[in-house]
């Protein structure tokens, strides 16, 4: 899958072979590796062509590995589809599940700007929907 480097004859077509490929192919998991260790700020669109065998459960279990692995970000692409490259990502709502479930909080200035604009809460889960969200009201004025 187009997960750990370019579409051609590096990629590997299995499912199965995705998550090991994702840490032992010499390729952008390796800068992500060495990025980590100088500090550097790394991410990882983790995607796959839609003629590989895989799936959106093995584009979870990638995206748990690399949020235990410590991964800075992720691509987050609207319903996870795209449809110009013609292969499938993860979407936003994808990171919101790998935040919860290791109990990691997103960058301080962007969580402050989420709180002020009524978007966020003070722990950080996003508010529920309102009629009138502050963000438009905020637009609004420019």
């Amino acid at each position: 899958p187009h997960v750990v480097g370019e579409v051609g004859r590096g990629m590997r077509p299995a499912a199965p072979s995705c998550s090991a490929a994702a840490w032992t192919q010499p390729n952008p998991s390796s800068l992500q590796a060495c990025g980590k260790l100088l500090g550097l700020p790394m991410g990882c669109d983790i995607c796959y062509t839609n003629h590989a065998e895989a799936d959106q459960d093995d584009m979870d279990t990638l995206l748990t590995l690399l949020g235990v692995a410590g991964i800075h970000f992720i691509m987050g692409i609207p319903g996870a589809d795209d449809i110009m490259l013609n292969y499938q990502s993860t979407s936003f709502h994808d990171a919101l599940y790998v935040r919860q479930a290791l109990g990691k909080r997103r960058a301080p200035e962007f969580e402050d700007w989420l709180q002020r604009m009524g978007l966020a809460d003070e722990s950080g889960r996003l508010s529920p929907p309102r009629e009138r969200q502050p963000l438009l009201e905020f637009a609004e004025q420019w």
